[in-house]
C-alpha cells in the first residue's frame, strides 16, 4: 500500500488515476458492515489496512488532487477505523475539490454524524449518494451509500421518500434499497407511508413492492398505520409480494377486522408460503 500512495503522486496522470483505483480496491474488504440482525455497524479490526492511517493522512493533505482524493475515499473505507484522522477529515471538509469534499464528509459522518458541515456536504450531494445504491447485493458502492445515509439518521427520510417517487430509480434498483432503508427507519419514517403505499400498488417493479409491503411492516409495527394497503398486496399478481404482505401485517400489534377477513382468504392462496404464513400469522392474532 505505501507504493500506491507513492504512485499517485507520480507526475504521469495515468499511473496516478491507476494508483488511486487500486489503492481503493484495496480498502474494499475493509468497509465496515452492516450487522443484518441488529443494524449496526461492524468495525473492521484489520491492523495492516489500519496502520496506512498516517500515509492516508499526509495524502491528503497532498497538492495533488488525485492523492487527496484516494486518501479521503480510503478513510472512508475504514469507517470507524478512522478515528486518528478526524481532525484531518474536518479540514478536509473545505478541500477545493468537490470529490475530495465529498468523501472527506461521508468518513466524517461515519466518526461523527452530528458533524454540521459534513452534513451540509452530504445533503447537497444526496442525489449521488442515491444513485450509488443501484449496486446491489450489498456491495461497493451500495454499501457505502447505505451506510452514510443510516448515518445520516432521519433527516434522510425526507429525501428518500422524494426518489422514492423517480420512475427511473424503479429500473435501476435504487428504489429497492430505498424502501429497504426507509424500513430500517421504522416509526421515524412514518412520513414515508403515502409514498410506500404508492410503490406497492403501482410500481412495475416486484422487488420494489416486495420491499415496500415489508416496510410499512417495519413502521406499522412501531406506529398505527392504514392497513389497507397491505391488504389490498394481498391480491397481488406475485406470490412474493403477497408473502411480504402477509408478515407485514404480522408484524402490527393489532389488526383490523378487514385485515383478518382478507387473511382468511389468502389461507387458500394457490402458494403454499402465502397459505403457511397466514396460518401462522392468524394463529398469532387469536
Amino acid at each position: 500500500m505505501p507504493i500506491l500512495i507513492r504512485k499517485m503522486k507520480d507526475p504521469l496522470e495515468n499511473i496516478r488515476e491507476v494508483a488511486v483505483f487500486e489503492l481503493v480496491e484495496q480498502f474494499k474488504f475493509a468497509t465496515p458492515a452492516i450487522d443484518q440482525a441488529t443494524g449496526k455497524f461492524r468495525q473492521t479490526n484489520n491492523a495492516r489496512v489500519a496502520s496506512t492511517i498516517p500515509s492516508l493522512i499526509a495524502a491528503l493533505k497532498d497538492p495533488i488532487v488525485q492523492a487527496r482524493r484516494g486518501a479521503a475515499h480510503c478513510l472512508f473505507s475504514l469507517g470507524d477505523s478512522a478515528e486518528p484522522a478526524r481532525r484531518d477529515l474536518a479540514v478536509a471538509l473545505a478541500d477545493p475539490d468537490d470529490i475530495v469534499r465529498l468523501f472527506a464528509a461521508k468518513a466524517m459522518v461515519l466518526l461523527d454524524p452530528k458533524n454540521q458541515t459534513a452534513f451540509a456536504i452530504l445533503m447537497d450531494a444526496f442525489p449521488q449518494v442515491v444513485f450509488d445504491l443501484r449496486a446491489l447485493n450489498y456491495a461497493p458502492p451500495a454499501g457505502e451509500a447505505r451506510e452514510v445515509i443510516l448515518r445520516i439518521g432521519p433527516a434522510a427520510i425526507p429525501l428518500l421518500i422524494k426518489n422514492l417517487a423517480n420512475n427511473q430509480n424503479d429500473r435501476n434498483g435504487v428504489n429497492i434499497e430505498i424502501a429497504h432503508l426507509l424500513g430500517w427507519f421504522r416509526g421515524e419514517a412514518v412520513d414515508a407511508i403515502p409514498a410506500l403505499a404508492m410503490a406497492l400498488s403501482h410500481t412495475q417493479n416486484t422487488n420494489v413492492r416486495q420491499q415496500s409491503a415489508w416496510a410499512l411492516g417495519e413502521i406499522g409495527g412501531a406506529v398505527k398505520i392504514d392497513q389497507s394497503p397491505l391488504i389490498s398486496a394481498l391480491r397481488d399478481p406475485e406470490f412474493m409480494v403477497r408473502s411480504t404482505a402477509v408478515r407485514a401485517l404480522g408484524s402490527l400489534p393489532h389488526l383490523d377486522q378487514n385485515a383478518v377477513v382478507a387473511l382468511e382468504e389468502s389461507r387458500h392462496d394457490k402458494n403454499g408460503e402465502v397459505r403457511a404464513a397466514a396460518e401462522t400469522v392468524l394463529q398469532s392474532a387469536r
